[in-house]
């Protein structure tokens, strides 16, 4: 069974370790980036099955913007032979987005995901399944 890959961003330490500890309890691997530029660089370099992107990220980038960074990189990779998709995408948030981000993330087919507050870490790795699930990259209850 092929481990699922997924490019975890997010500018907090404590958060990416966290969240990496608890995916890779599951069977996950996570690939870390804690920026933009590191980002993009993982991406281009393991080709992750799905990016989990934290929605407020340092200097002012939120997680569309990485999306849509990385959107741009696949079209280039695209244009130069190779057989590239968007993977399934979601962002992190403690909270609900604003009507216009909400609007944003649903027009790049982005999934909004709640951060695993302490106690909540199940629910997280639920709505992690769902997502996953959802995007074909696991079977009911395979990996998780």
């Amino acid at each position: 069974m092929k481990t699922v890959k997924i490019l975890l961003v997010d500018d907090s330490e404590v958060m990416l370790r966290h969240v990496a500890t608890l995916l890779g309890q599951k069977g996950l691997h996570a690939l870390l980036a804690q920026n933009l530029q590191t980002a993009l660089e993982v991406f281009h370099r393991q080709k992750p099955d799905a990016l989990l992107i934290d929605f407020i990220l340092q200097a002012g980038t939120t997680g569309l913007g990485v999306v849509s960074a990385i959107s741009a990189v696949v079209e280039r990779l695209n244009a130069t032979g190779e057989s590239l998709a968007l993977p399934p995408t979601a962002v992190l948030t403690r909270g609900a987005l604003t009507d216009e981000d909400q609007q944003k993330a649903n027009s790049l087919g982005v999934r909004v995901i709640q951060k695993p507050s302490q106690g909540k870490e199940k629910e997280f790795l639920q709505e992690v399944e769902f997502w996953l699930h959802d995007a074909k990259l696991i079977g009911n209850s395979e990996n998780l």
